[in-house]
Order: C-alpha cells, then structure tokens, then sequence
C-alpha cells in the first residue's frame, strides 16, 4: 500500500464520519482499549447520557460476541486474523455500530432465525421475548437463548441488519449494523 492510499482511507473515513474502526486481532484487552476509546469519543461528542449507555452497552455485546467467536480458534489463522472488525460511526439519523466477524455454516442458519424473528417484532414482544428468553437461560444454567441479541434490538429501536458474505468451504464473515 502507498502512501497515497492510506490518506484515501483517511477521507473515507471522514466522509463516511466513521468515529472509531478497528480490525484485526481480538482479544480482552483489544476489547478494553476499544471500549475505552469508543467512551471518550462519545464524550467529546457531547451525546447525552442515554444515548451514551445505549451505544456502549450495544458494543459490549458486539465486542463480547467478537472476542467469543475469534478467541475460539477454530479457523485457520490466517483467515481468524483477516476478518474480525468493529465501526462506530455517526449517520445522518444516528449512529451506528458495525460488526464483523467469521462464522461457521452451522452457526449461520440459527443466528439468521434469530434475527429474522426479533425483526419482525415491535418493543413490547421484544421485551416479552426477552423476559421469557431469561427464564429459559435460567434454567439451562445460562446458555445465552439469544439474550444479546434480543437486548440490541430493544436498546437500538431499529431493525438489525445483517449479511453473510462466503469466504471459503463452510464459513461466512457475518456484518452486523445496529443504528441508534
């Protein structure tokens, strides 16, 4: 890569006003640093307290799902360390928090479900969902039931966008766009 190019990723990111990018190696202190920074940036920006909690807690769970997924060393390496990626960036209607990350075919069918069946559902059955969703985890010792993603759609207040892009035999790089 030349020079030239990296001021080009620069301009993109200013034009697309992303806040805060990071690809690469996850891990918890990856995860840390990004928090830390994700928090003083949307100190600078002067959000509001609620707005605030909202975005960070929404990228608590994307990171944790990140760090879960790219922490379980089940792919090879080379494809392990090429995808994983985290964006917070500022829209014309909000913001936004962008994820990305390898996933297995396996795996793939039951999370789009998952997100298929909290999209279609307004507040009021997402936290009905969500109520019911803890019982369940309750009583299988805390298998998750798909908490996080049920508590994104109630705190985002907007339909989650996904996508799966084949990368090679049975694995996909999953995005994930959550808008606040």
């Amino acid at each position: 890569m030349n020079i030239d190019n990296i001021f080009g990723i620069h301009h993109k990111m200013l034009d697309e006003k992303i806040l805060l990018a990071y690809k690469g190696d996850f891990n918890h202190g990856i995860v840390n640093a990004l928090l830390t920074n994700a928090k003083s940036q949307m100190e600078g920006l002067g959000l509001d307290l609620a707005t605030r909690k909202k975005l960070y807690n929404i990228m608590v769970e994307c990171l944790e799902n990140i760090n879960r997924y790219a922490g379980e060393g089940t792919f090879e390496n080379d494809l392990l360390q090429s995808f994983p990626l985290f964006l917070l960036g500022l829209s014309e209607n909000g913001y936004y928090i962008t994820v990305g990350n390898l996933i297995r075919g396996e795996d793939q069918e039951r999370l789009k479900i998952q997100l298929d069946d909290v999209n279609k559902l307004n507040r009021e059955e997402l936290k009905e969902k969500y109520r019911d969703a803890i019982m369940v985890a309750k009583i299988t010792e805390g298998s998750g039931a798909g908490l996080g993603i049920i508590d994104m759609a109630i705190k985002s207040e907007h339909r989650l966008e996904y996508t799966f892009n084949d990368v090679k035999d049975d694995i996909s790089f999953f995005i994930l766009e959550i808008k606040i």
